[in-house]
């Protein structure tokens, strides 16, 4: 059975017409259910590990290696050094890409989990939560595809009639993704009366028998009904990043995304940030580098704030020093000659590789050297806004690509810290505007959100999907100074993955995935344009 699938591609549409109680029905709870959620009471567990587990994948090596892969970070020391220069190899990867799914067991914390919510939820007639755990779903789903291109999808979280489900194509993972958002739309908006006379629609917060329950951790405080809206806006930006991810290989889908983003998140205070606290459960950035401290500030990432600020295009508004700090934890100097690429605080490159042009560091981070209670954006404002500029320059209409870039530059947030103390966090951290009025050219546009996505997944994306920023590829030993052709497109399936389904394909290392045709133009440090 695969919930919110079982009515296939329509099911959005028949949902709408004949209203919500129709399909708001599952199976029992019961022995005859496949991922043995039986025996909990209701979804409250599975949604709080459900949070608390993808905080930890999306912020961990995850984001370690997204961050490598797009010169944001260096790896420096021990295996951080070698994922640095691309040897990450399916061992490596095993418990990252099995997190996304969490295989077929209640309180897994990923995908399967997530559909297990919306077992939960048809049972008790609720359809906002049923909705929300649809979202959590196509988020999973689909960025687990953006990365690893093939994935199960169709034939996933059904291990008694599947148990080694194939892999779907990429494209097919991003149209059944979509699918999952319509169907999610439509549940979180409907009312008691659609699903059951008894509903109240309560979802992972309100009061069940007069005792309170808050499951919801990401929109913690907000009512069912605050959180129909945060989730119906958090479902189209959803839809508009997967169809960016579409672009490359079908240009209709920038007019889909720009549709979508323009009823996507529109307030930072809507910022989907990944829960954290020092004291419990502390951001993953903040904990791996008190513990190991193999990883400094990439020298593309630093080398582009600092030369934009040179340029005049942007103004020292605070994120520099709130990413970075010099190497005693103090603030870099941003003016002067301190702004020259191999001067102040710079950054290391691929692999803490001296011999490559000022390829040693100078520098340090500020936010995840020192705030344990980070919150890191996941699904935010300024990606949403941002694929509004992208979308509408791709569609022809400069006028609203400019007001969206302009509204995120006046917006300028990197998540949130309500417990750390930082000045700039009370709690989403927010920056001084940048100026407005930079022409929205696709350069400008994804130099924007390589800075203000910082360490997250999408940021990988947009580089495969556009080649900016300009990157040279990693060389192929941390001694040598001739870089690679590529970056690579994507990262190995999990080892698990590889000897327990034969379904798992078998891709080589230099491999792009669908939506990837071809690869970044090879750029060097000498080239025209050169890399940063």
């Amino acid at each position: 059975m695969r919930i919110a699938h079982a009515i296939a591609l329509g099911a959005a549409v028949l949902i709408g017409a004949t209203g919500c109680k129709d399909y708001l029905s599952g199976p029992s709870l019961g022995g005859n259910n496949p991922n043995a959620v039986q025996g909990l009471k209701d979804a409250t567990s599975l949604y709080v590990g459900l949070e608390a587990a993808q905080a930890q994948n999306f912020v961990s090596q995850f984001s370690r290696w997204m961050g490598e892969y797009t010169q944001q970070t260096a790896g420096v020391s021990r295996q951080q050094a070698g994922y640095d220069i691309y040897v990450v190899g399916p061992t490596d990867v095993d418990g990252v890409f099995s997190s996304f799914y969490a295989q077929n067991n209640a309180g897994g914390g990923g995908a399967a989990d997530a559909r297990n919510i919306q077992i939960f939820a048809a049972a008790a007639h609720d359809s906002l939560f049923k909705g929300i755990a649809m979202v959590w779903e196509a988020m999973l789903i689909g960025e687990t595809a953006s990365i690893w291109g093939a994935v199960p999808y169709s034939q996933a979280f059904q291990p008694t009639t599947y148990p080694t489900p194939k892999y779907d194509d990429q494209i097919t993972v991003f149209k059944e993704v979509e699918t999952t958002l319509d169907s999610a739309l439509i549940y979180l908006n409907c009312t008691p009366n659609d699903v059951n006379t008894a509903s109240t629609n309560i979802g992972p917060t309100g009061q069940i028998a007069g005792v309170a329950r808050a499951a919801e951790v990401i929109y913690s405080g907000r009512t069912p009904s605050q959180l129909k809206a945060v989730y119906t806006a958090v479902a189209h930006t959803l839809k508009a990043r997967f169809y960016m991810d579409q672009a490359t290989v079908n240009a209709s889908a920038y007019a889909s995304a720009l549709a979508e983003a323009q009823q996507g998140i529109d307030s930072t205070g809507d910022d989907w940030n990944w829960y954290a606290n020092a004291a419990l459960v502390p951001n993953a950035w903040f904990a791996f580098m008190g513990a190991r401290g193999d990883n400094n500030p990439g020298s593309a990432m630093v080398d582009l704030m600092k030369a934009r600020i040179a340029a005049g295009l942007d103004v020292d508004n605070g994120r520099f020093n709130f990413y970075f700090a010099n190497v005693a934890g103090k603030p870099c100097v941003l003016s002067g000659t301190a702004l020259m690429p191999d001067s102040g605080c710079t950054g290391n490159r691929p692999g803490g590789n001296s011999v490559l042009p000022h390829g040693e560091g100078n520098s340090s981070f500020f936010a995840f050297n020192n705030l344990g209670s980070l919150n890191a954006p996941a699904v935010t404002f300024a990606e949403n806004w941002l694929i509004v500029a992208e979308a509408a320059l791709q569609t022809g209409n400069a006028g609203l690509a400019q007001t969206a870039l302009n509204k995120v530059r006046s917006n300028e947030v990197y998540g949130a810290d309500a417990i750390d103390g930082t000045p700039l966090c009370s709690p989403k951290c927010a920056f001084a505007p940048q100026k407005v009025g930079e022409v929205a050219t696709l350069q400008n546009i994804m130099e924007e959100g390589y800075i203000d996505l910082f360490a997250t997944p999408e940021v990988y994306n947009n580089y495969k999907r556009t080649c900016f920023p300009w990157l040279a590829a990693a060389p192929a030993s941390l001694s040598s100074a001739v870089t690679r052709a590529n970056i690579p497109g994507r990262l190995p399936y999990g080892l698990t993955a590889i000897n327990a389904d034969p379904n798992t394909p078998n891709i080589g290392p230099t491999a792009l995935n669908a939506n990837q045709p071809t690869a970044c133009p090879t750029l060097t440090y000498s080239s025209t344009p050169a890399a940063w």
